[in-house]
C-alpha cells in the first residue's frame, strides 16, 4: 500500500501528469489488492487441507485472523470508495475534495494497521500533520 503513494512524492515522477500519476497509484493497489486476496485465499487453503496428518486447523480461531480480515475490508473499502471517487469521478468536485482528507487519513491509519514496524515511527504523523 506505501507504493502506491510514492507514485504522487517520488522526483521520478514529478514530470508526470496528474492523471498518469493517478493510475501508476491505483495500479499499486490494485496489486496490492489482488497480493492480499491470493494471501488470505492460501491461508483459508491451507487451513483446510487436511493433509497427510488429518489434522485440521480452524479458520478465523485468533484475534490476529480477525485484525487481519478486519484490515484487508478496510483496504478494499478504501479501494472501492478511492476508484470511484478519484478513478471515475463519480460524485462532484465538492464531494471529492471533501473526502480528499478522510481518504488520505484512511490510508496513512490502514498503513499503520498493516505494517507493525512502521506504525511506531509513522502513526505519529497523524496527530502531527493536520493538512494530511
Amino acid at each position: 500500500m506505501t507504493v502506491g503513494i510514492l507514485s504522487f512524492r517520488l522526483p521520478l515522477f514529478d514530470n508526470l501528469e496528474r492523471n498518469n500519476k493517478k493510475a501508476i497509484h491505483g495500479t499499486c493497489w490494485l496489486l496490492a489488492l489482488f497480493c492480499m486476496s491470493f494471501g488470505l485465499y492460501a491461508v483459508f487453503e491451507s487451513h483446510n487441507d487436511t493433509g497427510t496428518e488429518g489434522t485440521y486447523y480452524a479458520n478465523m480461531y485468533s484475534l490476529h485472523s480477525w485484525i487481519g480480515i478486519g484490515v484487508f475490508s478496510l483496504f478494499l473499502g478504501q479501494f472501492v470508495a478511492g476508484s470511484l471517487l478519484y478513478g471515475f469521478k463519480v460524485g462532484g468536485d465538492g464531494v471529492r475534495k471533501e473526502m480528499m482528507s478522510v481518504h488520505k487519513v484512511r490510508a496513512r491509519s490502514e498503513r499503520c494497521m498493516d505494517e507493525k514496524r512502521e506504525a511506531r515511527n509513522n502513526c505519529s504523523s497523524l496527530r502531527s500533520s493536520p493538512s494530511a
